[in-house]
Order: structure tokens, then C-alpha cells, then sequence
């Protein structure tokens, strides 16, 4: 991606705590992450040239 100009950001759910089977996935969860993940779009998006 990086050679066609296309910048991205990998993320997992168990970066957030979400863990597959165990977390109970409701609308404050997916708030947070939401929230997280913004945040790291936004610092990468500061950081391209």
C-alpha cells in the first residue's frame, strides 16, 4: 500500500481490550474503540507528509 501512496493503520480489537469471545460488545465499547481508533487516524494523518 505504501508503494501506491496509500498510507494505512493496523489495529487489532486487542489493542482496545476487546478479546474475541470474552468481551461483552456493547455501545461503550464500541464508543471507546471508536474513540481510540479516531485518534490514531488523526495522529498518522499529522505525521504524513
Amino acid at each position: 500500500m505504501d508503494r501506491l501512496g496509500i498510507h494505512h493503520v493496523h489495529v487489532a480489537t486487542t489493542d482496545f481490550g476487546v478479546k474475541k469471545g470474552k468481551t461483552v460488545i456493547k455501545a461503550d465499547v464500541i464508543d471507546s474503540v471508536a474513540e481510540k481508533v479516531r485518534t490514531l487516524i488523526c495522529e498518522e494523518l499529522n505525521h504524513v507528509e
